[in-house]
């Protein structure tokens, strides 16, 4: 245990600009920091978008809602017991440790309990039945070490229950530093960035998620969007909780439709890969699936999509998007 605790590194140092290095030391490196490091591994974990998509998934977009603004309120309770002065960094501060706390392995409270709630309707496949099979176990440790995450419904949308902790951990992360450090938008962006590039992405799954930076992205905006101080990047959304008589109050209730979108469906909003060898590797499974299906799973499945997001994300699109989804038209 002496051990474990002196090789513990917090979160907070563990920026993905420090892991920008190559070949066989960036391997190592990640090898060891997906053993002992306290890093988000849960989020390095993958989706299959393809392969279980059409499997008959109920939307759980309501239940989900509920879940989020139970604690929304149990946070307003919290935040005005002992404050009365609305102060932005308490609430903030509040609202995090009711929503985008993580365990040891970085998967967080509330995607722990949609993948362990029956009443959630979700699929699972195994990394040995999705079209990631092929990938080897140097090119894609994580795969191997921490397997695959559920795919849910939510609206129309079909995305992964790892994209639940991206948006409230790493959203977070992102609001840190455009808001809090006052690094701007592309700071944040550039941090996502990195990580996909490395620890979360292409070092330890072999797969480089736009999908991932979307969700970051959205997340950032909840968090924005807490109080009236901060403002939302798009424009478009207003403060859950506002201040009246020193005490905070909600405003309006939590919604994952104004959030999700097909930004954060891989198979719409396609991935890039570690090399060559791998994307045709990726390309060849899901060839061979849309050949057995009889339908076009060559993504991005829903070019209309696509364009809707160009217009949606505007100069933040190239960001966020894959180059074949910006392409679409």
């Amino acid at each position: 245990m002496k051990f474990l605790r002196a090789i513990n590194i917090k979160r907070e140092q563990l920026h993905a600009d420090t892991f920008l290095m190559s070949g066989s030391k960036s391997l190592f490196f990640s090898f060891l920091c997906l053993a002992f490091c306290e890093v988000d591994l849960a989020k390095a974990s993958e989706i299959d978008n393809f392969t279980v998509r059409f499997h008959g998934l109920k939307d759980s977009k309501r239940y989900l809602n509920n879940m989020i603004n139970e604690e929304l309120k149990n946070a307003q309770k919290r935040v005005n017991q002992h404050n009365h002065d609305c102060s932005t960094k308490r609430l903030v501060s509040v609202v995090h440790s009711k929503i985008a706390v993580s365990d040891l392995l970085g998967i967080g409270k509330y995607q722990k309990l949609v993948n362990q709630d029956p009443r959630v309707s979700k699929v699972y496949i195994s990394r040995r039945d999705s079209v990631y099979q092929d990938i080897g176990f140097f090119e894609g440790i994580a795969l191997y070490l921490y397997g695959m995450d559920y795919l849910i419904k939510v609206g129309n949308h079909y995305i992964g229950t790892d994209k639940l902790g991206h948006f409230l951990y790493d959203g977070w992360r992102y609001y840190r530093k455009a808001y809090d450090q006052k690094k701007g938008v592309g700071a944040a962006l550039k941090y996502g960035h990195n990580s996909e590039e490395t620890i979360l992405g292409k070092t330890t799954t072999g797969i480089y998620s736009y999908a991932d930076l979307a969700v970051n992205f959205n997340g950032m905006r909840f968090w924005a969007s807490l109080h009236a101080q901060d403002q939302d990047v798009l424009g478009t959304l207003k403060p859950y909780f506002i201040c009246q008589k020193g005490k905070w109050v909600q405003a309006r209730k939590f919604d994952w439709g104004e959030y999700v979108d097909a930004s954060w469906d891989e198979s719409i909003n396609c991935n890039t890969f570690k090399n060559e060898h791998t994307k045709k590797r990726v390309q060849r499974r899901i060839a061979y699936l849309s050949e057995k299906k009889k339908i076009n799973l060559h993504c991005p499945i829903e070019k209309d999509s696509c364009v809707m997001l160009k217009e949606k994300y505007g100069k933040y699109a190239k960001d966020l998007l894959h180059p074949r989804c910006l392409k679409s038209h």
